[in-house]
Parts: C-alpha cells; structure tokens; sequence
C-alpha cells in the first residue's frame, strides 16, 4: 500500500506515526521497527522507531537533501501490518529560514583539517554553550524556568546547551512518571509520558537554534548499570532523538577515579570506578554505531590534570571536551597550544572556572574563555554557579560547598554570560575557524614588562591577513600599556580596532600600520583587558 505523499523539508525531522495491529507486553525493546529512506541521489538512511506508548510507534527521519525519497518499513512482528511494510514517499523543499540549525543542518561534523566543528553542510560551528546539568529535570520546569533560560541564551547568541538528565521529571499531567533519580532510566523500562515531556525540552532548544548536546548522569552514578542497560537506554535515545539536531557527550566525568582504603590500609583507586570507564568507552563505539547520521560526538571528561584521555583515540571520538576546572587560573596557556599542535582533532574548553564557584568572578570567567580561545580551541562552554545546578532559592543549600546559594534567576543574569556573547561577536569579524595561534613576539612589542594577573598577552592569526591580540587585565597599580607593532607582511597597510571584551564596543583606531614596520600603537585605556584586531587594510 503507498501512503499519502508528504511534505518536508531539508534538515528538518519528518515522523511518521504507525499503528500496530499486535500486542505486546515489552514493546521497546522486544519490537524492533525501522524504516529505510531512499533519496533522490541513491542516499539510504535505516531509521529505528521507537514505541511511543499504547499501540503508537514512530520513526523520525531528517532529510539531508531536497528531492523525493521514498521509505519502507519493517517489523520483526512480520505479521503486523501496521508496523511491517508500510510505504510512503517525501517530497522535500530545500532548506530556508534563519534557524542555522535547519539552514545548514543540525549534525556537527569535524572539520576536514581537524581544527573546528561545522555544521552538516560543512559551515563553521562556533560553540558557545552553557550548562544545566540538571536539565531536563522538576527542577527546570518547562513553562517557567527552562523557556526563560533558552529564549535569554537565544538572545545572547549562545549555540549550545550541556545536559545530563540529573535530577527527575514528572510529566506534565501526571502526578508520577520515571519518578525519583536519573538512575531509574537504566532499568531498561520505557516510560513514553516521561520522554514526550523531555520532547518539549530539546524541541524548543532546537527550535531558538540551539543544540542540545546531552548524556546521562555523572561519574558515579554509572558505576551501578550494565553496559546492556546503558545500550537499551541509548538506543531508545538515538531512535527518538537521532533525527533532532542534537549531539552525544554520553555522560559526565566519564572517567573521573576516586579511592578507597583497602582491607591492608591502603589508600587505591576504586575498582568500579575504572570499570565505568571501560564500560563507557564502549559505549561510545556502541552510540557511533547506531547512530544513522554520524554525528561528531564526544564525552565529558575529568579534570584535565586527571584526565588518562583513554577516549582520544577511539574512533568514534570525533572531537575533544576539555575540563579545566575549577582553579581560578585555570590550565596555563601551554596546556591548550600543546593540544593544538599535537592532536589534530577540534578541541574546545567544556568546564572551566563557573562563574560564582569559588567566589570566580566575570574577569576570571571572561579571562579563561579568552585564553582557551586564543590557544586553539574552537569554541567555549560558560557555566554559572547556582545554575549548573539550578538552586531553587537561597536557602537551597545542594552543592554549597562550591559557592554560596544563588537562586538560578540571578544566577542566569551573572555578567559573564554576556561577556561570552562578546567573545563570539569578536572572533566572528574574522574567519576565525582559520585561526591560527602565533607568538605574540611575532605580532607585537610591549615597552615595558607586561605584569599580567596570570598570564601573558596572547595572539592568533589568520596567515598576515589577520591578528588578534589578547591583554588580560594588569596587577593594579600598572601604567596602561602601549604596545608595538611589529608583525604583519612587509611593505602591507593594516588597520587596528581595539576591542573590549566587557562591553562588546569596537573602537576604530583611525590610523595605518605598516607591516614589518615597528609602529607605536595609542595606549590602552586602561588595565583591564583588551583585545587588538588587527586586519589587512583590504580585508
């Protein structure tokens, strides 16, 4: 039988909805459905439906090019016509709008050279994320707190948004649903009420032009499941949700070691702990497997001065999520050039320095994103305390140990935030995704010693096209700096813009350089810091 044409669109998820003729008493994950999708270039997807309670199943497939595709389903309940051998066909329009996830496709890529993410058209991705660990959750209520925090992060120019399903999620109409823990979703039961409410979540993300890039649970939490239990898990997840533009960090602090005292007295590492370890590197593999589009994916590691990045060179790990922690100087510069130079995989800070944690202000927040920026990495993830985890009120005291409690409505209007949609707004005048880190001796001269808070002025490039120069902020008492130009292309006029990182304002300089020719620059405004953008005068 040919179903009714459809209609859709490029990058957009299509759903067919089934209804099966048969009962079962364990429908996912006993009854596998699936349907291949034929393009019209010859391009096949093998798509898996998910059960979506009662006698419902549906498959979601994204179109990846204009053009009519066809589909067929099949059932391993031959016998149920309504799951088995249903035909259809989609006519797809080519992809429009605004929305870059549904303009140039939601399932990152890697760059060809291994230095940034893309979107699937091949685009530059510039990562900007926050983090809710605690999302989707009772505790980010859909109505009220999570459309708040997706539409200021909207405004803000973020992309991304971390999530770890910590926490639980009532669906909305129910009085109980997967009640109580993350760990409830490990039991290889499947509660459809549960994940249509967790719909609601990475749709509307989805639909403000925001990724979800989502795991589930931190550290020790996954000592206790089975490695079949997690693989059930994530594939009813990679069924429902591997159509969406998403991507995979599959969990948090995946290989985070903490210790124990033996029968001897010993101080050891605990032995589930590295079993979870080995487990989730498994996986991976499982997750890249079934996952019809091939996303770039990833996984939340530990603190980078504990991190044995088992995972780098498995092949599903497409790029890599760094931790810097939380010392307020976070890693040092060297740590993330040594990076750039040696592994040639897109790498990006993914925690580093929350804002509020330990009292860390804006400055070091902003400070730290700059440095990782300018060292290489392609992208940052923000995070503010009292949001991470989202505190109810000020006399929510979980995880006061890191700060005092903040209610997560002011936590989500700390300075920093906006100060990160400056940093994308800067780096994006230029073509940052070729940006190249240099030594800043090559580019600028400073007359006096350059007494920084914790690190040196730092630069990238792109070829002698391009500088940026970064000044963090000087110790107090510090006479602004006036720096010399010394890089650039013999013989070449450039142009200079002075940058503040605090308020996100350009400031045309008025003046020519030379390249090869030192030439004083104006003197800084003050000792905060600064950022130069240097540009061939015909750029």
């Amino acid at each position: 039988m040919i179903a009714s044409t459809l209609h859709a669109q490029q990058w957009r998820m299509s759903e067919l909805i089934l209804t099966a003729k048969g009962s079962y008493s364990n429908p996912f994950p006993d009854v596998h459905v699936e349907a291949e999708f034929t393009g019209p270039n010859g391009e096949q997807y093998r798509i898996r439906g998910f059960w979506d309670g009662d006698e419902v199943w549906k498959i979601r497939f994204t179109p990846t090019v204009p053009g009519r595709w066809t589909y067929l389903t099949t059932c391993n309940g031959a016998d149920d016509a309504g799951l088995n051998g249903r035909r259809g066909t989609l006519v797809v329009a080519p992809a429009t709008g605004d929305n870059p996830l549904y303009r140039h496709g939601g399932f990152l890529r890697a760059s060809a050279n291994g230095r940034y993410l893309t979107y699937t058209d091949g685009s530059p991705f510039f990562w900007l994320g926050d983090t809710w660990w605690f999302c989707p959750s009772d505790l980010v209520p859909f109505e009220t707190t999570y459309r708040t925090l997706i539409d200021k992060r909207k405004r803000q120019n973020f992309s991304v948004v971390h999530m770890a399903f910590l926490g639980s999620l009532t669906p909305a109409g129910e009085r109980s649903g997967i009640s109580g823990e993350y760990s409830e979703l490990f039991t290889n039961r499947v509660n459809p009420s549960y994940w249509r409410e967790v719909d609601r979540y990475l749709s509307h993300a989805n639909e403000c032009g925001l990724l979800p890039v989502i795991g589930f649970g931190f550290h020790q939490g996954l000592n206790a499941p089975t490695l079949d239990e997690l693989k059930t898990l994530w594939a009813y997840v990679l069924a429902r949700y591997g159509a969406l533009p998403v991507t995979w960090l599959i969990c948090g602090e995946y290989n985070a070691v903490t210790t124990q005292v033996n029968a001897a007295g010993q101080t050891v590492p605990c032995e589930a702990d590295r079993g979870r370890g080995q487990k989730i590197l498994e996986l991976g593999q499982f997750i890249k497997d079934q996952d019809p589009y091939g996303r770039a994916m990833t996984v939340h590691p530990g603190w980078y001065k504990q991190d044995g990045r088992e995972a780098w060179n498995r092949p599903w790990h497409d790029f890599i999520l760094l931790q810097g922690g939380h010392e307020e100087q976070g890693p040092p510069p060297a740590f993330y050039t040594a990076l750039y130079h040696e592994v040639h995989k897109p790498f990006l800070e993914g925690e580093c320095t929350y804002e509020g944690i330990r009292g860390f202000t804006d400055t070091v927040v902003r400070q730290n994103a700059y440095k990782a920026m300018q060292c290489g990495s392609c992208g940052y993830t923000y995070g503010s305390h009292g949001l991470w985890y989202p505190n109810q009120d000020e006399k929510d005291l979980t995880f006061s140990e890191w700060g005092p409690p903040i209610p997560w409505r002011a936590a989500a209007e700390r300075p920093g935030a906006a100060h990160m949609t400056h940093l994308r707004a800067c780096y994006e005048t230029v073509p940052w995704f070729k940006l190249v880190p240099v030594d800043v001796s090559t580019v600028i001269a400073l007359k006096e010693e350059h007494s920084v808070t914790n690190f040196p002025a730092l630069a990238t490039a792109v070829s002698d096209e391009y500088f940026l120069i970064y000044l963090p902020s000087q110790k107090p008492g510090a006479s602004p700096l006036q720096p010399l130009f010394v890089g650039g292309k013999k013989g070449i006029c450039y142009t200079l813009s002075i940058f503040n990182p605090r308020s996100g304002v350009f400031t045309e300089m008025g003046l020519s350089l030379i390249g090869d020719e030192p030439t004083p620059l104006p003197a800084l405004p003050d000792i905060q810091d600064w950022m130069l953008v240097i540009k061939l005068q015909s750029a």
